[in-house]
């Protein structure tokens, strides 16, 4: 199976695809679309990568992927009241991967949170956050109360922001997570993918 056949598998059926494979995505600074590159990670059969530069030694396609960056948390900030999260669009049909982008993907969840909005089907946003000191509890920074906090003001702004959610750390438990937006038959559909061990198959749940 090519590259191109291998990426075409994620975007056609997500859920299979994640559920056997790894992909460790990565991306620049700023949160934005991002012209980059899908390989396979060398020695593993099921490991791949999406980079913004090319890597070195080993063959890779062109793609256009959405990226996230993390972000601190930072407590009265308008996560909901504005969800200026990535601008997300469809492709136009019939697009080329390495012209338009199919998937919206940030770093690997370690204690993170991530808050999204789907209310709009073909513009869902979301965020990354980092539990910042005093928010991860001081033994294990493993990000329960930042995710706590943020639930119980999604409940909160709920009249100004409709449809925002959080998924953290209670949600991804003693595994870390990957967050995935896949344009797949015609609408965004979110994937999380927990990761006990490097080694399939991995927990895969569609957010609906």
């Amino acid at each position: 199976m090519t590259l191109e056949d291998t990426f075409w598998s994620l975007i056609n059926n997500p859920r299979s695809f994640l559920s056997k494979n790894l992909i460790k995505p990565s991306g620049k600074r700023d949160t934005g679309e991002v012209t980059g590159y899908f390989s396979k990670a060398e020695g593993f059969n099921n490991k791949y990568r999406i980079s913004e530069k090319p890597p070195t030694g080993t063959t890779c396609i062109a793609i256009k992927y959405f990226w996230v960056k993390m972000e601190d948390y930072l407590p009265g900030a308008k996560y909901y009241d504005d969800m200026l999260g990535v601008a997300i669009h469809n492709p136009p049909p019939g697009a080329d991967f390495d012209a338009h982008a199919y998937v919206a993907v940030t770093g690997e969840l370690s204690g993170c949170s991530i808050v999204y909005n789907d209310s709009k089907p073909s513009n869902p946003t979301f965020f990354h956050l980092h539990p910042q000191k005093g928010l991860s509890k001081v033994k294990d920074g493993d990000g329960v109360e930042l995710e706590r906090q943020l639930k119980a003001r999604a409940l909160g702004f709920q009249g100004r922001a409709k449809g925002a959610r959080v998924y953290g750390r209670e949600d991804y438990k003693v595994a870390n997570a990957y967050f995935w937006i896949v344009y797949t038959s015609g609408k965004w559909r979110i994937f999380t993918q927990r990761v006990a061990k490097e080694v399939p198959p991995f927990q895969v749940s569609e957010k609906k």
